[in-house]
């Protein structure tokens, strides 16, 4: 009964503000911070009843919805699902107290934003670290892949932290520069200004190369983000991984982008095996900069088609790499849906 309640208690938060007078916007508020805020102490309850010891899914919910049909509602989760359930209620409510500078049809912002599920985008960063993986020599000062302040494919100019926090289209809501684990370094989330949209990212030490690919193959399997990115060296150029597979409580069917080289050759089938659908990847080898995930956000969000979105993949690295548009749209696969 709980994963029903962690589920439906925003919808019924959304139902409850259509009965708030009209201008009683303090309320309006109070109410939808009201009902995040419930459903992430019932996903914390989840996760505290949660026995690592026991292999599968816990918190099973099932019937019979519409027995000639057979469709069946199934609720449960496992090890990496609890963690998104609590991550994805967490976020909803920080959305919700960052959305409080809202004026304009509060009632109206609010209610949609209880009732539509938050646009969640999951960013798996794996650090250049030319010591543990295959990339190029680098200097230092960027190719540290213990440092992720100044690492090339993170804290430098052109990766993922210095161009979303300089970016007007997103603002850092929430941060944590204390490496986590022996695995992850730092942690951002950014929202989407105007929008309703977030954006997850993690920095992977370079040593943890197989670490990092595996959690973003493992995302995506799981269905916890709306779009699923890894940024960084190939590490399948250079090692073999069992092949992943789509969990059968995968909640979503996530569009991916795998911003490293020759991502479609190395990538694509395993995506797909995952239950993934990819939406941007690469033919040759090619320098990863964030600047293409913000372009290709932009268009993704828009709902353009996967053409246009490699298009925008190919504008941005023309202007960054000062190469003809044509040239830098042949470093992006024409993929069909």
């Amino acid at each position: 009964m709980l994963l029903t309640l962690v589920t439906f208690i925003p919808f019924i938060g959304g139902l409850a503000l259509l009965f708030i007078p009209k201008g009683k916007d303090n309320l309006v508020r109070g109410v939808a911070t009201a009902a995040a805020a419930v459903s992430l102490v019932l996903s914390v309850i989840v996760l505290l009843g949660y026995d690592k010891s026991i292999a599968g899914m816990q918190f099973i919910e099932q019937c019979n919805w519409i027995p000639s049909l057979n469709v069946t509602y199934f609720l449960g989760v496992d090890g990496l699902s609890i963690a998104m359930l609590v991550l994805t209620t967490l976020l909803s409510l920080i959305s919700v107290i960052y959305s409080y500078n809202i004026t304009s049809r509060v009632k109206e912002y609010f209610f949609f934003f209880l009732l539509l599920e938050t646009g969640m985008l999951g960013v798996f960063v794996a650090l250049a670290d030319p010591k543990h993986t295959g990339i190029e020599a680098l200097p230092e000062s960027i190719g540290n892949g213990d440092n992720a302040e100044t690492n090339l494919y993170w804290g430098n100019d052109e990766g993922l932290k210095g161009v979303f926090d300089r970016s007007r289209k997103w603002k850092l809501v929430n941060k944590d520069e204390t490496p986590q684990n022996k695995v992850v370094l730092s942690r951002r989330i950014y929202r989407r200004v105007g929008g309703n949209l977030l954006l997850v990212a993690r920095a992977y030490r370079g040593e943890a190369m197989k670490r990092c690919i595996q959690d973003f193959e493992g995302a995506v399997a799981h269905g916890g983000f709306d779009l699923v990115v890894f940024i960084g060296h190939d590490g399948l150029m250079d090692f073999q991984l069992p092949m992943p597979a789509r969990a059968a409580e995968q909640t979503k069917k996530p569009d991916c982008v795998a911003l490293c080289c020759l991502s479609e050759s190395y990538m694509k089938q395993r995506l797909l095996a995952a239950g993934g659908h990819p939406v941007v990847l690469t033919t040759q080898r090619m320098y990863p900069g964030a600047f293409v995930l913000e372009a290709v956000v932009d268009t993704w969000d828009a709902g353009k088609s996967l053409s246009d979105m490699r298009e925008s993949a190919g504008v941005a690295y023309a202007r960054n790499q000062k190469i003809s548009k044509k040239a830098a749209m042949g470093v992006f696969a024409d993929l069909k849906e």
